[in-house]
């Protein structure tokens, strides 16, 4: 499966204990074998004093059919090098629809990237299980 993203907006919470927090929203697009959707996301990002970006998104998937999944993102993005940073992380879901409910047991992991420059950000993520 790959999600394309485009940051849409950022409140800038400041320097906190822990780093620089933000919240960061995001629309993306998601194509996979048979499945295609949009994503709205929230990240609670966290940028530590070493530079690595803690991910904490939360959002709102809806297919192709207008079936709703709750989505969450966690994961790393590490030192930006010429303006890209390397993404890893994991995403899990939840949903009340019948269609979808396979996702319920679903957890998948990805890799990417974030360009600065643009906001734009792909991720390639793969089902590392179903339980």
């Amino acid at each position: 499966m790959t999600l394309l993203g485009k940051v849409t907006g950022a409140v800038d919470i400041g320097k906190t204990p822990l780093g620089a927090r933000s919240n960061v929203s995001a629309e993306w697009t998601v194509t996979g074998k048979d499945f295609s959707a949009s994503i709205r996301t929230t990240d609670y990002l966290l940028t530590r004093p070493d530079g690595i970006s803690v991910i904490n998104s939360v959002g709102v998937m809806t297919t192709a059919d207008n079936e709703k999944i709750a989505v969450k993102l966690g994961g790393y993005g590490l030192v930006p090098v010429d303006g890209k940073m390397k993404l890893k992380g994991f995403i899990t879901y939840e949903t009340a629809s019948a269609r979808y409910g396979s996702f319920n047991s679903r957890v998948d992991v990805f890799d990417g990237e974030f360009i600065s420059e643009n906001g734009e950000m792909v991720l390639n993520a793969r089902a590392l299980k179903e339980v």
